[in-house]
């Protein structure tokens, strides 16, 4: 080492600027101070959004201030008990538990079934739910594994 370059490490203008490591090489992070990635937080909102948007049709439509006529009770309660599942699994969705996906991917085939078996079928339902489901399996990678 030269007298030049110890007289400069040495220097005491030069030494704080060593100490306060301004030259640190950080790549940022894809994920929040929570660890909760973008997919992962989609996840969790569109799953409460597709889960719990029925809720208030669900009170309207049990009282007949739809159209007069009040809801079957027995498909009332199956929409409602699927309603408040759905909002399950997002709350476990927003807390990076990977059986929130899976779980939701099986709401949705039941969710399905029920509204072929009811005759209340719709394309555009079944679209939201592949949608959510879609993002849940990009999420799936950044969820914590379950615990066995």
């Amino acid at each position: 080492m030269s007298q030049e370059t110890a007289d400069r490490d040495n220097d005491p203008l030069v030494q704080p600027l060593k100490e306060a490591d301004l030259v640190e090489q950080t790549r940022p992070s894809k994920e929040t101070p929570t660890g909760r990635t973008l997919p992962i937080a989609a996840f969790a909102v569109t799953a409460f959004a597709n889960s719990a948007w029925v809720v208030p049709f669900l009170t309207f439509a049990a009282v007949g201030l739809s159209d007069g006529n009040p809801l079957n009770p027995v498909r009332a309660a199956l929409v409602a008990t699927l309603a408040g599942v759905g909002v399950l699994f997002s709350i476990a969705g927003w807390m990076k538990k990977r059986w929130a996906v899976w779980g939701y991917i099986a709401l949705g085939v039941s969710y399905q079934v029920a509204a072929l078996l009811f005759n209340a079928w719709n394309p555009i339902v079944l679209a939201t739910y592949i949608g959510v489901a879609a993002v849940g399996l990009i999420a799936l990678r950044d969820m914590e594994p379950s615990v066995s």
